[in-house]
């Protein structure tokens, strides 16, 4: 589950994936990426959700002010990486970012800021839509 703003991270960690197995460092094993987006600024997930390839540029209205960029530079990347992992793109709204801030310190400890909590609600939304399994773990 990676936040998406220009999309940059949410590429770079599948290219972290895929070359630690090349190089042998790890044991190259199928994985699934997973984008979250704040409802507020999510060009992205809307895309995914509509099944296009090319994302429209909105004006952000979210409290995720650090993931707030309309016109997401690698966003059409996203797209490709989370379509050929098997992951998705999804959005929530700043409720549930709030929400996801607090369930994140109230189970953690750990007081996120927004990019947080959209990440935590977004993982919370997709685990209760069955699109992540909650009890998968890596094998070694």
């Amino acid at each position: 589950m990676v936040p998406v703003a220009s999309g940059s991270q949410l590429t770079k960690v599948d290219k972290g994936f895929t070359e630690l197995g090349k190089l042998g460092l790890v044991e190259p094993t199928p994985y699934r990426v997973f984008g979250a987006q704040a409802t507020g600024c999510s060009p992205v997930a809307k895309a995914f959700e509509d099944g296009h390839d090319v994302v429209q540029p909105v004006r952000p209205d979210t409290i995720a002010r650090s993931l707030a960029i309309g016109n997401p530079a690698d966003g059409p990347y996203v797209l490709d990486t989370v379509r050929r992992t098997g992951g998705a793109v999804a959005h929530v709204s700043d409720e549930e970012v709030v929400e996801g801030i607090q369930l994140l310190a109230r189970t953690e400890g750990v007081f996120a800021e927004t990019a947080g909590g959209v990440t935590v609600a977004t993982a919370k939304k997709l685990i209760e839509a069955g699109k992540i399994d909650p009890d998968a773990r890596p094998s070694c």
